[in-house]
């Protein structure tokens, strides 16, 4: 307190953050429970259906195929937003594990392509990693790069009917950065400008194409921040296609370094990472 340009005291404020820590060991335990509790059952539930209509338990009478489909389907994204909506409550609260390694840029994206490349096949899509990627060491965790790799590839085969996907892998300063381009039908500035929010999704999805869970973009980029890098969206053509793009830093660099230190700090302040 200050009177007359003097200090004549001090004002100590104290608060209760016993409910806030109550709130966090709550939220900590609805996590495990949705971990088992909720997956497993409707993996079960996806498994069953899969085999009903495999003709697993006898021939399966026409009028319920669809049915039966469209149960698959519900289920499937049941479990992709149960999934989703655990990998932002990871994130947020500093629990998801992250197994930094060094490792060769190409190790990640050949994987990718690789693995995707016969679903775009079946849409006469070519998935292919450019003939010009580097191949330097990258510090990151290989499954997270993966993942996010393979989120964008697999967005733009969502609105690519023609054409192709490229995956280019460039070095810039510190950093290599991984580029997703594709000829698909585009996005607009109002669309592009709320990408990386949650539970938002472009409204291509609302014209016949797959409806996703509107979160696979934001976990996509909390997780290359979390390993020191970001994501962006390069350049969008409504009729010509897309461009996203994420940075990883390269092996050895004060950006990874920092991300180590941050990803170290987490774990121990958070043992039981998932």
């Amino acid at each position: 307190i200050i009177l007359h340009g003097e200090p004549i005291g001090t004002i100590e404020v104290f608060s209760d953050i016993t409910r806030e820590k109550q709130l966090e060991h709550m939220k900590d335990e609805f996590l495990s429970v949705a971990s088992h509790e909720l997956r497993t059952p409707m993996g079960a539930i996806r498994a069953n259906l899969s085999m009903i209509l495999g003709g697993d338990y006898g021939p399966v009478n026409k009028d319920l195929v669809e049915p039966l489909t469209d149960m698959k389907s519900s289920t499937i994204r049941l479990v992709e937003l149960v999934n989703d909506l655990l990998n932002v409550a990871r994130i947020e609260a500093g629990r998801m594990r992250f197994n930094l390694k060094e490792f060769e840029v190409k190790a990640a994206t050949k994987n990718v392509v690789a693995t995707l490349a016969p679903l775009g096949k079946e849409k006469s899509v070519e998935i292919i990693l450019s003939k010009n990627s580097t191949n330097a060491t990258i510090q990151a965790d290989i499954d997270k790069t993966e993942q996010i790799l393979t989120n964008l590839v697999g967005n733009s085969l969502k609105f690519t009917d023609k054409g192709s996907i490229t995956v280019t892998a460039k070095e810039a300063d510190d950093m290599v950065t991984i580029a997703v381009t594709d000829t698909g039908i585009g996005i607009t500035p109002e669309d592009q400008a709320k990408l990386f929010g949650k539970f938002n999704q472009i409204t291509s999805a609302q014209a016949g194409k797959p409806a996703g869970t509107g979160l696979g973009l934001y976990i996509s980029r909390e997780m290359a921040r979390k390993m020191g890098g970001d994501m962006w969206i390069e350049a969008s053509h409504i009729g010509k296609g897309s461009t996203f793009a994420f940075s990883i830093p390269q092996a050895g660099t004060a950006a990874a370094k920092k991300a180590k230190k941050t990803i170290d700090q987490e774990a121990k302040l958070h043992p039981d990472q998932i």
